[in-house]
């Protein structure tokens, strides 16, 4: 083998199994940069999205996120919760206009991973209301994709979302 083909090999080799060339992990939880407030919890994890780079992802720690207007989602990141039993992302108010929105909106990008997660739209409050106006699919929510490409999509729960 030729010392320059030698040399690529070895860099190549080093950086596939080294941490530092995989991306970040953005934490969103208490204690950190992005700290959550207990309502409208969207505007943190939108901030961490936005924050992150390339191959990053967008952590969310064992709590429930309350949320009021819809997770923005960015090529190239991927949002992962600790498991659907210790990550929630709860949909606040949902008599309210975010009631007729989605919850996780991804528009045009590429290369997202969303995992690991429950996502309570909390429309079980609203079957009552609107159950003798037949209004509930007025009051649909969910991870809502559009021209999207490479999106990986497991280990979710969606309840009372549609």
């Amino acid at each position: 083998m030729e010392p320059k083909n030698l040399i690529i090999s070895l860099l190549l080799f080093i950086c596939f199994s080294s941490e530092n060339c995989s991306g970040a992990i953005i934490n969103v939880d208490p204690g950190t940069s992005f700290n959550l407030t207990g309502s409208d919890d969207q505007n943190v994890i939108n901030a961490a999205i936005q924050s992150a780079n390339s191959g990053d992802t967008v952590q969310l720690e064992s709590t429930t996120f309350h949320i009021s207007s819809p997770i923005i989602m960015k090529s190239e990141v991927a949002l992962k919760g600790n498991g659907i039993g210790a990550t929630v992302i709860y949909c606040d108010d949902p008599g309210s206009n975010f009631a007729t929105q989605n919850i996780i909106n991804c528009n045009g990008i590429t290369d997202i991973e969303i995992s690991n997660f429950l996502i309570d739209g909390s429309w079980g409050s609203l079957s009552k209301m609107y159950a003798a106006s037949n209004k509930c699919r007025e009051h649909e929510k969910r991870v809502y994709l559009s021209g999207c490409s490479n999106v990986v999509i497991h280990d979710l729960k969606m309840q009372y979302s549609a």
